[in-house]
């Protein structure tokens, strides 16, 4: 939780861009209310439910487009998204995700403002007693 005022920041600022490339899954009503009898509090609705795949948000924006909504010509189909192995760069290549290493996750930010890097291992294993 200590990340997220940190993460907000940096994009409330803009130092981090947002996506270049957005993926766009339409639902129907029908679907719609099919997924929500089906949901609960903290798993609602989401594009992952209809085609994306969940490493998507963190490489391009993601979208549903609901009934009556149209699907911006420009944007990507959830089949167009390729995921390959652990490692997710965003299409800025602001973000990376790199979980390649078992039982270690590293955030990297490179943006033009805003350099942090959080080695998750490092963090859970961090010890904040007297030295």
């Amino acid at each position: 939780m200590v990340t997220l005022v940190p993460a907000a920041a940096m994009f409330v600022r803009g130092d981090v861009k947002p996506a270049k490339q957005q993926v766009v899954v339409k639902l129907t009503k029908e679907q719609e209310v099919d997924l929500l009898r089906r949901s609960w509090a903290w798993l609602l609705v989401h594009a992952g439910h209809v085609g994306v795949p969940n490493e998507a948000a963190l490489i391009h924006r993601v979208a549903i487009a609901t009934d009556g909504k149209r699907v911006p010509p420009t944007a990507l189909k959830p089949e167009q998204v390729k995921i390959d192995g652990n490692r997710f760069v965003s299409d800025t290549g602001e973000l990376i995700w790199d979980l390649t290493e078992k039982g270690r996750g590293v955030v990297t930010v490179n943006a033009q403002n805003t350099k942090p890097s959080l080695d998750l291992r490092v963090a859970s294993a961090l010890s904040w007693g007297a030295s």
